[in-house]
């Protein structure tokens, strides 16, 4: 499925890409060398609205119990520069579930648990840096260390959970952030850099991170969850009767998804949580749905969580695009109002040999970013 976006003249704010006091980055520390960012993401349960009436429980990094239109599920941009030190301490704030699904496999579960991928980086894939086999447990963290190469090409990146189970839910419900590995001085064309296009200084800069809700697909996701959460967790059935079911499956898949000796370890462990202090099973697996909203369907954008939000920008002067969009599902066609100049810079982090491309729309698949340059007239 494909979609059109065309933003308006007067383009998206990045207030909430700066993060709230649960998730945020410190400014960067030059020092020590290499020099060091330092971010913190809280993951949790967050409920937001917008000002069009659109709300949503879902699970992301800034949440805001007092001013729900100030809550978000996206993250804070991390800025850093070739040869740098990331580090990002990951709080999960989920409550710990007194039922789990951890013997599923190939289907949703572990919805609980979380851990941070950057798309993109050029960085090392084992622990503490960027290893999807990091499991961060309600009530946990987990302190990551990534080391950027010295030459390490700049670029628009973009971060995410990526637990095993979990993936589509955490991420397709909102929870993202964007990375921007910074040009080092000297390194940029003249255009970009001194300002070739509008006379003096540099290029100026929007983020817009596009965060694309399919609400079907979170519906399905949640309500696939709770489903296969009380068929697991149902003491009336044995493990043969569920793994015949279709209760944990994606489909007419032919293999067993559910590992037998884990469902064993954990159906003893819920009989004895029940005979210590009885609780109804299907409620406490609706107590772990992963998305609700006000919407059953369609799809819903928010540009850097709002919804067509809007600032003031030079007119006949250009400005620079960093674009990430973050859905699971759809593509995206992006373009601007008659009157507006598109220039293509770069894609997926990488800059194009022959930029700056004049285009008139930009395509971008599930994940996807461009760098575009923008000038709009006057009128």
């Amino acid at each position: 499925m494909a979609l059109h976006l065309v933003l308006p003249l007067l383009l998206g704010t990045r207030s909430k890409l700066l993060g709230n006091e649960h998730s945020y980055c410190l400014p960067r520390d030059t020092s020590v060398q290499p020099p060091v960012k330092i971010c913190q993401l809280v993951f949790s349960e967050v409920d937001f609205a917008t000002r069009d009436g659109f709300s949503a429980h879902t699970r992301g990094y800034q949440r805001n119990d007092t001013h729900r239109m100030e809550a978000t599920p996206i993250g804070p941009t991390i800025e850093i520069w070739p040869g740098d030190t990331l580090k990002i301490i990951l709080k999960n704030r989920l409550e710990r579930p007194k039922v789990n699904t951890s013997g599923v496999h190939n289907y949703f579960h572990d919805f609980q648990v979380t851990n941070v991928h950057t798309h993109g980086l050029h960085i090392g894939g084992e622990m503490p840096a960027d290893s999807v086999f990091i499991s961060v447990e309600p009530g946990e963290h987990f302190d990551y260390i990534y080391r950027i190469p010295e030459d390490h090409a700049p670029g628009t990146h973009w971060y995410h959970p990526h637990k095993h189970g979990s993936t589509a839910a955490h991420a397709g419900g909102g929870g993202v952030g964007m990375i921007i590995v910074r040009d080092p001085p000297g390194t940029l064309p003249k255009f970009l850099e001194g300002g070739e296009y509008d006379g003096e200084g540099p290029v100026p800069e929007v983020e817009l991170v596009v965060l694309g809700l399919t609400v079907s697909k979170n519906v399905d996701a949640a309500n696939g969850m709770v489903k296969c959460c009380k068929a697991y967790n149902d003491v009336s059935i044995d493990y043969t009767s569920l793994s015949n079911s279709m209760a944990c499956r994606q489909g007419a898949v032919n293999h067993n998804p559910i590992n037998e000796s884990i469902w064993r370890t954990d159906r003893k462990n819920l009989l004895q949580a029940l005979e210590n202090d009885e609780f109804d099973v299907d409620q406490a697996c609706d107590d772990t749905k992963v998305w609700n909203s006000n919407s059953d369907g369609g799809d819903y954008f928010l540009v850097n969580g709002e919804v067509a939000p809007t600032i003031s920008i030079a007119a006949d002067g250009w400005v620079r695009f960093r674009i990430v969009y973050a859905n699971i599902d759809s593509q995206l066609y992006f373009s601007m109002p008659e009157g507006c100049e598109m220039e293509l810079i770069a894609k997926d982090g990488i800059y194009l040999s022959d930029a700056p491309r004049r285009t008139s729309y930009a395509f971008l698949g599930s994940g996807n970013r461009a760098d575009i340059l923008v000038r709009c007239k006057n009128n």
